[in-house]
């Protein structure tokens, strides 16, 4: 599952991009936002309240996506352009963040990395396997960033595992298990009208882990990937495809050609990963059965446990016999950015991870420090989608 042109990112930072190609601690950030629909907008609103950023341009194919988003927010005097082309030539540009719908975030990121300029991409940053290698080939070849904006990495439960993760308290670490699970057909499948959406063309055709960013990105953090291990193979297999046909049954009826059609999406697919040090992760795609939303969100190492679903944690010779204990008991772990900046980060999104992630990325572009997450990041928890179509389509076999 190497994504890379043959080195671990850790080999590969220092060479690509040092810190004096970052460091610049005394100006803004100028953004420009291509992609201004409903994720578009989030960017927007988040980057309003940066105090370290401006956003100097943004482009969309339709100009009133950008007119509804500016009155929005209240914002004035910021350049539309429907062409990047044209907006990459006439502003000065110093990260684009890509947020079009999510079946090409590849196509804008590479031509902003090929003006030279950093990229913030919404996820997945690609969609294919060739897509992920070129991404990669593109940042390694231009230096510069290709940073994938997985906002679930800066939940406060996440981030706090995190930091126990790096203080040992895990022990050694062994698995983790994460899942998008979330009911989400009448939101991305079907409009009101008896049409498919995009999601549902893509549901229509496809069968894997259609969207593994959300569920493997902390775990893979948690587990040290591409910073002392890595993806080494995965096997993935579906279950009949049930709910996609059972909800247009109910909502446009018996006949409907919706309700007729074959959708080669299972209702759950179930992922299991190897990483080349020997740690396994779970992980699931559940968006057509109906259920409450639930992230899972489990590390376990050799000294304990942390269950997301439960939010309570058991760490061996701390714990109480073999009982649980909430996160409360645990505060002395709490992250240092939440503590820094959970109060700023009131309101603004998933519960103030959106505010959080943006200030520290744009924070590590300052002082020169190595962002969080980057290319080989987007590239790895990105491939798992058409390795995962793979696996499913030779029931179930191994892909590297």
């Amino acid at each position: 599952m190497r994504t890379s042109a043959g080195s671990s990112c850790s080999d590969l930072n220092v060479q690509l991009f040092g810190e004096s190609r970052l460091s610049d601690m005394a100006r803004h950030w100028r953004f420009a936002i291509v992609g201004v629909g409903v994720v578009g907008e989030w960017h927007v609103r988040v980057l309003s309240r940066m105090e370290n950023a401006t956003l100097a341009a943004v482009c969309d194919v339709n100009p009133a996506q950008p007119a509804k988003a500016f009155e929005k927010n209240k914002i004035t005097g910021v350049p539309v352009y429907t062409d990047i082309h044209e907006m990459l030539r006439k502003e000065q540009i110093d990260v684009v963040t890509v947020a079009t719908p999510s079946g090409d975030h590849f196509t804008p990121a590479t031509v902003a990395m090929e003006a030279g300029k950093h990229t913030f991409t919404e996820v997945p940053a690609a969609t294919t396997v060739e897509g992920c290698h070129r991404l990669v080939g593109t940042s390694e070849r231009t230096g510069r960033h290709c940073v994938i904006m997985e906002n679930c990495c800066y939940f406060r439960n996440a981030m706090m595992v995190l930091n126990m993760v790096r203080h040992g308290l895990f022990g050694e670490m062994l698995h983790g298990e994460a899942g998008y699970q979330h009911y989400r057909i009448a939101q991305n499948v079907f409009d009101d009208h008896g049409n498919l959406l995009w999601c549902g063309e893509e549901e229509a055709r496809r069968n894997g882990n259609l969207y593994p960013t959300h569920a493997v990105g902390p775990v893979g953090q948690w587990l040290n990937i591409n910073r002392g291990d890595r993806f080494d193979y995965l096997v993935s297999v579906s279950g009949k495809s049930r709910g996609l046909n059972l909800y247009a049954a109910e909502h446009f009826g018996p006949d409907h050609p919706l309700t007729r059609r074959e959708y080669a999406l299972g209702d759950i697919n179930t992922t299991l990963i190897k990483t080349v040090n020997g740690c396994t992760i779970t992980l699931y795609h559940d968006t057509q059965a109906p259920r409450p939303y639930d992230l899972i969100y489990r590390a376990q190492g050799t000294k304990g446990l942390y269950m997301g679903t439960l939010d309570k944690i058991f760490i061996q010779g701390r714990s109480k016999g073999d009982t649980w204990e909430t996160l409360e008991g645990y505060s002395e772990f709490e992250h240092p950015l939440w503590k820094a900046l959970a109060t700023r980060a009131e309101g603004t999104g998933h519960g103030g991870a959106d505010f959080i992630m943006l200030q520290r990325l744009i924070r590590c572009f300052q002082t020169g420090t190595y962002p969080d997450m980057d290319v080989y990041d987007a590239a790895d928890w990105s491939v798992i989608a058409p390795l995962s179509e793979q696996s499913v389509a030779q029931r179930g076999r191994s892909v590297d």
